[in-house]
C-alpha cells in the first residue's frame, strides 16, 4: 500500500491517539483532584510513548495491511 493512500487514515488515527491522550489527562488531573486552572508543564515525549504502547497492536502488520513502524 503506499502511503499517500493510507495517509488519511493515519491522520484520523493521530487525531485519535491525540484525543486519547487529552482525556486521560484530564481524568488523571480529576483523579489526583488537581483543581488548577494554570497551565502545568509536561513531557509531550512521555504522552506520545503511552499513547504508542496503548495503540501498540494497530501498529502490527495483519492479512490487510504492513507493519507501521515507529522511528524517532
Amino acid at each position: 500500500m503506499i502511503l499517500t493512500e493510507d495517509l488519511p487514515n493515519l491522520v484520523d488515527l493521530m487525531k485519535v491517539a491525540s484525543e486519547r491522550i487529552k482525556d486521560i489527562s484530564i481524568s488523571l488531573c480529576t483523579f489526583s483532584r488537581a483543581d488548577t486552572t494554570e497551565k502545568v508543564a509536561c513531557n509531550l515525549h512521555e504522552g506520545i510513548e503511552s499513547t504508542l504502547l496503548i495503540l501498540k497492536y494497530r501498529l502490527k502488520a495483519n492479512e490487510k495491511r504492513p507493519a507501521t513502524e515507529v522511528k524517532d
